[in-house]
């Protein structure tokens, strides 16, 4: 648990630098958050969001949360994703050069064929 906090602490750092200098540059850009969960009795994981339609930066967490919003803004689908599976099967994360902790960029979000090969997880 502690090195899930500490990683958390370290990204939430980044984010804020990042998201100062996005600003500065005039860059859209969403850095999501770094977040730490534990269920009873189980080891604690990382999870991070990526929105539909939301040119994002992710932290590298175990869990991802994939959202998909109707067009008023609220939830349509939110569905909770291994990163490795996501990763691998999409090519939608591509590493920042030079980060530490790594972030990845988001490029396109997986179509409706491609999500329906990717295995949810329940919390």
């Amino acid at each position: 648990m502690f090195q899930s906090q500490s990683l958390a602490s370290e990204y939430e750092l980044q984010k804020g630098l990042l998201e100062k200098f996005h600003r500065r540059k005039g860059i859209d850009i969403f850095v999501s958050s770094c977040k730490v969960l534990q269920r009873a009795g189980e080891s604690a994981f990382t999870m991070c969001t990526w929105t539909e339609g939301v040119s994002s930066l992710l932290p590298k967490t175990d869990v991802v949360v994939r959202v998909r919003l109707d067009g008023s803004g609220k939830l349509r689908e939110s569905l909770l994703l291994e990163w490795g599976e996501l990763a691998d099967k999409t090519g939608a994360l591509t590493l920042l050069d030079a980060t530490y902790p790594p972030r990845y960029r988001t490029g396109e979000f997986p179509s409706q064929a491609l999500r329906e090969t990717l295995t949810p997880i329940a919390l």
